[in-house]
């Protein structure tokens, strides 16, 4: 089966600007429903939001509890072929979408797809994949898959943001301004944020803003 991107939280307002900035809303909804009707699961999904949230198109909760059930089932058979980033987002997406919304078993779901995630970044991150290590450093961070320690999310972020990685820059020099699983160290915190601004992080700029603001408020 082909990989299948999982949708985050973003999404809804990816969908939103698509149909804002097209001259025939109905046209970009009728396209997503028919590359849905062939199996299509992010375009399920897609519909699927466009009938929830009324984008482009009358309001249905029950053609949006269709179609994202459509693709849903799709992206559990992805995960279940053993891909850790599918995994965790699909955790993700339980927590956020049905947990919140008091739906039934949608905890059971999401701890069972956080710990097969973690199960494949750990293997990963000990064989040095900094993307993995990252990865497993959040899941620590946010206790998922895992009992929450932000000792050990501060460990797996240092291996990987010493290999370069700018999401792990970044959250290591999170950790140490707010002192999360390590001492707090301002200086610390302002040299792993300008290594991820150097890269490009939007993030890491808004943090070394911050700080400055702060430093000059002194």
């Amino acid at each position: 089966m082909a990989k299948i991107k999982i949708p985050c939280l973003e999404d809804v307002a990816d969908i939103i600007r698509r149909v804002k900035e097209s001259t025939d809303p109905r046209e970009v909804v009728n396209s997503l429903r028919k590359a849905a009707e062939q199996g299509n699961a992010e375009e399920q999904w897609n519909l699927g939001l466009c009938y929830e949230h009324g984008i482009g198109i009358e309001q249905d909760d029950v053609l949006a509890a269709e179609w994202l059930s459509k693709a849903v089932k799709q992206f559990c058979e992805v995960a279940e072929q053993g891909d850790a980033e599918t995994q965790y987002r699909l955790g993700d997406l339980f927590t956020h979408r049905w947990l919140l919304k008091g739906a039934e078993n949608a905890r059971m779901e999401a701890d069972k797809w956080y710990h097969k995630a973690v199960e494949q970044f750990r293997q990963a991150a000990e064989q040095g994949n900094a993307e993995a290590q990252c990865r497993l450093g959040d899941c620590y961070k946010h206790g998922k898959g895992v009992e929450q320690d932000y000792t050990k999310a501060v460990k797996w972020y240092r291996k990987a943001a010493e290999q370069g990685n700018v999401e792990a820059q970044w959250n290591l020099g999170l950790c140490y301004e707010h002192g999360i699983g390590i001492e707090k160290d301002i200086e610390k915190a302002l040299e792993w944020y300008r290594k991820a601004a150097k890269q490009g992080n939007v993030l890491a700029n808004e943090s070394l803003a911050r700080l400055a603001c702060h430093i000059r408020q002194r």
